[in-house]
């Protein structure tokens, strides 16, 4: 990670998941903040990179209600598109919904099975690897 291209978005957000993991919040924070800075320069606050960020956010801030408006935000850039399985991903745990409901979590599984997402796995290397092309 020490000869990482900073401006790579995707690299800083995955970045301060690790650090994140390894409880150095301010760090990991420092980074967030300079990627949302990035991404909004891009006019990029509404796709994937956006949601990803949103959800690291709640890891760190850890406050229920925190939480909620950040699902309510991820929720709203999968209504644009309900093909991004990524963003499906970080709403499986970002959303009291499915969290209360095995059965409602299933059925949002099969709908993105019926979007076209066929990977055993959503995300199994993380929601945002380097990929070009369509989900798996």
């Amino acid at each position: 990670m020490v000869t990482m291209d900073e401006k790579d978005v995707p690299a800083r957000l995955f970045q301060a998941q690790l650090l994140i993991t390894e409880e150095r919040y301010n760090e990991a924070g420092w980074i967030l903040d300079h990627a949302a800075d990035m991404l909004e320069a891009r006019g990029a606050t509404g796709g994937e990179q956006w949601a990803y960020y949103l959800y690291l956010t709640t890891l760190i801030h850890r406050d229920p209600q925190y939480t909620l408006q950040m699902a309510e935000q991820v929720e709203q850039i999968y209504r644009y598109d309900r093909t991004r399985w990524r963003v499906a991903w970080l709403l499986l745990y970002l959303s009291e919904e499915y969290n209360r409901s095995t059965s409602g979590k299933w059925m949002f599984l099969e709908k993105q099975y019926q979007y076209g997402c066929t990977s055993p796995v959503p995300g199994s290397t993380g929601p945002f690897e380097r990929q070009s092309g369509a989900a798996t």
